[in-house]
């Protein structure tokens, strides 16, 4: 079995660059200047996702935009990362689950934030202004301005500029 490794020079990609970010302008809510979303990223109801300027959204993200999705400027998403806005109902136990329905609740991502890489961002949740979320963290609740979260579920490290 032989490998191959593909090499696409940068003025090649260029117009498929272009092409994807015409295409995020007319789809999403919003999409700031010198945003860039990578291949391969699944966009659910992208009209209700805001992105804000010089956001970097990697390789095989999902943007779940169903309840509604905030990014802040400057924020970077990793590759694979999950966005949730929506989640089945589960109250009643005289109803299966599957028929119960779903709830929405918006996240929202502040400016300057990292967002690891395979991180998972579950429904209701707010990340405040230049925090980090660890590669492979599953983010239940709020994380606050500056803190460093990691974990399943994410709980804070640290806080930022405190050594």
């Amino acid at each position: 079995m032989v490998a191959y490794n593909l090499v696409v020079s940068r003025s090649t990609l260029k117009p498929i660059r272009y092409l994807r970010q015409h295409v995020c302008r007319l789809l999403l809510a919003r999409y700031g200047e010198e945003s860039t979303i990578s291949d391969h990223v699944k966009l659910i109801a992208p009209g209700n996702i805001h992105v804000g300027r010089y956001v970097g959204v990697a390789n095989k993200v999902l943007l779940d935009g169903r309840g509604g999705i905030e990014v802040g400027d400057y924020t970077m998403i990793g590759v694979e990362s999950i966005v949730l806005t929506a989640t089945h109902r589960h109250d009643r136990l005289d109803i299966p689950m599957c028929e119960q329905g779903m709830v929405h609740a918006s996240v929202m991502i502040g400016q300057d934030v990292w967002i690891g890489m395979r991180a998972l961002i579950l429904p209701g949740v707010t990340i405040e202004d230049q925090a980090i979320v660890a590669a492979g963290a599953v983010v239940t609740k709020d994380v606050p301005c500056r803190a460093i979260v990691g974990g399943v579920p994410a709980r804070i490290i640290r806080m930022r500029g405190q050594e």
